[in-house]
């Protein structure tokens, strides 16, 4: 799942590949070296606070230079801005729109059933 406020939706998946210590790995950012050809990407828009439509994985991940701003708190308190640094990136492609966005409040309220399937695949 993807979770931005983006304007390029189904782009791309970027993430830099250290945290803002320049050395060490921030553990979601480094997710993006296991996502693979064909997997399905939910995006979430933090603008929405919704599910807002999905992707495909077109290709596997590479390192490029991406511009990244940290949006954390540890960061607004460092008052970090973008800048250009090592980053991941993966191709997208078949993104769609959700006829109807699933919402933060619905996806809590599904929580349970959501828990119940994971169990199965555990």
């Amino acid at each position: 799942m993807e979770i931005t406020q983006r304007k390029d939706i189904g782009s791309d998946l970027h993430a830099p590949q250290f945290a803002e210590d320049g050395v060490s790995e921030h553990y979601s950012y480094s997710l993006l070296k296991y996502v693979k050809d064909g997997d399905f990407v939910l995006h979430y828009y933090k603008n929405k606070k919704s599910i807002i439509g999905y992707s495909v994985v077109d290709g596997t991940c590479y390192e490029d230079d991406i511009t990244w701003k940290a949006l954390g708190s540890s960061a607004s308190k460092l008052n970090i801005t973008a800048y250009i640094r090592p980053g991941f990136k993966i191709g997208l492609k078949n993104f769609q729109f959700l006829k109807s966005p699933v919402t933060l409040e619905k996806f809590k309220s599904k929580s349970k059933e959501i828990l119940e399937i994971k169990k199965i695949w555990n």
